[in-house]
């Protein structure tokens, strides 16, 4: 979790050197990879039902990856810290571990 956390503070801070006002939420895309639908689709709906009890989703999707493996989309409003981003990934990776999977990582959606 330090390692995370560490490179998680790093990218906030490469975000603030390049002008981002982390004061104001943003979209934060996250996404973890399956090797079956059937994976993917079990972890999606551990989130919409997080989303249903309160903890909003701009969008929970899934679809399939470049090398045919499934891939799950969530796309939250949050503010973009460090500890934020880590807790929210860490909850990814416990979740997508237990159906076969893993975290690949997250990005801010900009226009």
């Amino acid at each position: 979790m330090d390692e995370l956390i560490a490179e998680n503070a790093e990218v906030v801070s490469r975000m603030v050197a390049d002008g981002m006002n982390l004061s104001i939420p943003y979209e934060v895309e996250f996404i973890a990879v399956f090797p079956t639908e059937e994976a993917a689709d079990q972890v999606a709906m551990l989130y919409v039902v997080d989303s249903k009890a309160g903890n909003k989703f701009k969008n929970i999707e899934t679809r399939p990856g470049e090398e045919g493996e499934m891939e799950l989309l969530l796309v939250k409003s949050m503010l973009v810290t460090a500890p934020g981003i880590t807790e929210f990934e860490i909850q990814l990776i416990e979740r997508a571990k237990m159906h076969g999977g893993y975290a690949d990582g997250w990005g801010v959606l900009s226009e």
